[in-house]
């Protein structure tokens, strides 16, 4: 049997935990002091940093009773490595979402100044636009997730509070987020899935470019804008996105047809126009898919925070998403793959039973203005 620990030993070995312990709370001291926390597009983060100064203080706390040699009652150690390993956690979400927020920043405000040039010369008869700027910034995204096997994954909630701040217009916001997270996504994807660097930059791009056609929608008669006066009027933006698009100097060729058909689904529950050119390639697929999920993880993540563990956050999207796909609407491959880029979906896919021909409940799970919007 082993001899109990010296009271004696405890007190110096938790006053020695404390001493290394102060490095921590130091910087988590710092990271919740940063003057961005206090702007309103950085709410969510701001909730973060509170919950993670309050667990590393009660982590110094607990470390200060232990090494009080006056206190009668030492805490446990155990309970201590519970407070250490939430408070770390807590630490690398803050930090990993703060480092997020700064690379969504950069890459939108060169999405904005690329979409700025391509509304505007569809404005105008003016010259057309080189594709030479997206493919960089297609190329830049698709080389931050080089070296990472499982990248982490901007909170969307975070991303549209964000954005909207900064572009100071929430419909923008949205198109922006959508395009960022759906370019990330089907990146990651292709790239384990096609070998050519032209293919990946190809559907890297067109996730990016997908709803311009929004953007120029929106410089229309605000009259227009305000009464929505036919639902057909939001359809149209994939074919004017195409028409956009295909004003750009020396872009892939396929480019347009993939903004037009980046709605489809395979069932053709949701066809594009009429006058779009639907391309039934797996790049087609794969960009359609992708832009659902993230369009539903969007709409689904509201209910969730930063605090909110990761695997549960997109849970309700790959739901929505699975449910989908078993009646018809996406690629079975593709939809495991896109699905596998997040948190828990081994678990969640068990949970809904996806080797089963039954399927789930049809539960609204969206709104019906959200639907019409990705109409």
């Amino acid at each position: 049997m082993q001899a109990p620990i010296a009271k004696s030993t405890l007190i110096r070995d938790y006053a020695r935990q404390r001493h290394l312990f102060q490095i921590v709370l130091s910087k988590v001291e710092t990271l919740a002091d940063l003057p961005c926390l206090t702007r309103p597009g950085f709410r969510l983060l701001a909730e973060l940093a509170r919950d993670t100064r309050r667990g590393a203080r009660q982590v110094d706390l607990e470390l200060a009773r232990g090494a009080d040699p006056t206190d009668p009652h030492v805490p446990r150690w155990e309970d201590i490595e519970q407070l250490i390993e939430h408070t770390s956690d807590l630490q690398d979400r803050l930090q990993r979402q703060l480092a997020l927020v700064a690379q969504w920043q950069e890459d939108a405000d060169e999405l904005q100044a690329e979409f700025e040039r391509l509304v505007g010369r569809a404005q105008s008869a003016g010259q057309g636009v080189s594709f030479d700027g997206m493919r960089v910034l297609a190329r830049r995204l698709i080389s931050e997730l080089l070296f990472d096997v499982t990248p982490p994954v901007l909170h969307p909630q975070l991303a549209l509070e964000m954005l909207t701040e900064r572009m100071e217009n929430r419909t923008h916001a949205k198109i922006f987020a959508v395009a960022l997270a759906s370019a990330q996504l089907v990146a990651r994807v292709a790239r384990v899935t096609w070998l050519r660097e032209d293919q990946v930059e190809l559907v890297t791009a067109a996730a990016l470019l997908q709803d311009c056609g929004k953007l120029v929608m929106q410089h229309r008669s605000e009259q227009e804008q305000l009464t929505r006066k036919l639902s057909t009027t939001v359809r149209r933006h994939a074919r004017i996105g195409a028409a956009v698009v295909s004003g750009y100097r020396n872009a892939p060729v396929e480019l347009a047809g993939l903004i037009a058909s980046h709605h489809r689904r395979l069932n053709n529950a949701q066809p594009p126009a009429p006058e779009a050119v639907c391309h039934s390639t797996d790049f087609a697929h794969l960009l359609a898919a992708a832009s659902r999920f993230e369009r539903l993880r969007l709409e689904l993540a509201h209910q969730s925070t930063l605090l909110t563990p990761p695997e549960l956050v997109d849970q309700p999207a790959m739901i929505q998403f699975w449910n989908e796909t078993r009646s018809g609407g996406w690629d079975p491959q593709f939809a495991h793959k896109i699905l596998a880029q997040r948190d828990g979906y081994e678990q969640c896919l068990r949970a809904i039973d996806p080797g089963s021909t039954r399927y789930l409940p049809k539960a609204r799970l969206v709104t019906a203005e959200f639907e019409q919007e990705c109409a």
